[in-house]
């Protein structure tokens, strides 16, 4: 007697071998990764070879809006039904205590990160001293980031991994490449520790807003820390 496929299974087309379907999943999430590291990598060395800050930030930002721009056209299918819907209350919650998990966990990690002699950068400083005005450091630094990662690491590979992987390990790994993203082992844990609350605020939530609105909210925390309004 047929049984049902599992929500974690992958579902073939007719005629479709499944372990290539599973392999053409993970070659699409191994592309979009290298193809972000990839950007991030020259962003760093051009930055060492003398190129101004301020212009390789804004580079990469583009850089990764064009990314995530690939990811929904080409993730399309998979991401429709995350993007239809604002998980309503249900959603809302879930971005609230998400933002506040996150928030609790600064209060712990940045002292320690201090505590342990790691120097403090200031992310705000290159707009500041450029003379960008202050909505423009929010937006560069809060939102464009927020909406285009949660695109690419809560939307695109989280639909990949999906239906390859029980949901705690799809939460896990998607969290894994986020942190490993952001070319740093001494953010490593606390990004690490974001990528899972993300991951779990927009499965709570069926839907992308609600982690965006998490991420932006805590990306905007910092730049308040750091510029005010």
């Amino acid at each position: 007697m047929p049984t049902a496929p599992t929500p974690n299974s992958v579902v073939p087309l007719l005629g479709e071998n499944p372990d290539v379907v599973g392999w053409r999943r993970v070659r699409g999430v191994a592309r979009l990764f290298l193809g972000c590291l990839a950007v991030l990598l020259v962003g760093t060395v051009v930055t060492k070879l003398g190129v101004r800050e301020l212009h390789v930030d804004l580079a990469l930002t583009a850089l990764v809006a064009v990314v995530a721009c690939l990811a929904l056209v080409f993730g399309w299918k998979t991401l429709a039904p995350t993007l239809r819907t604002t998980g309503g209350t249900r959603g809302l919650l879930a971005a609230i205590v998400g933002w506040l998990a996150i928030a609790g966990l600064a209060q712990v990690y940045f002292p320690v990160f201090r505590w342990l002699g790691f120097p403090f950068v200031r992310c705000t400083d290159i707009y500041v001293d450029a003379g960008f005005p202050t909505w423009s450091t929010y937006l560069f630094i809060s939102l464009v980031p927020a909406i285009c990662e949660e695109i690419v690491f809560r939307g695109y590979i989280t639909a990949r991994l999906s239906d390859l992987l029980s949901p705690i390990e799809t939460i896990v790994v998607q969290a894994a490449l986020f942190a490993l993203i952001h070319l740093s082992p001494v953010v490593f844990p606390s990004h690490f520790v974001m990528g899972v609350v993300f991951g779990i605020v927009r499965r709570r939530a069926g839907s992308l807003y609600p982690s965006m609105f998490a991420h932006a909210a805590w990306n905007a925390c910092v730049v308040f820390s750091e510029v005010g309004w």
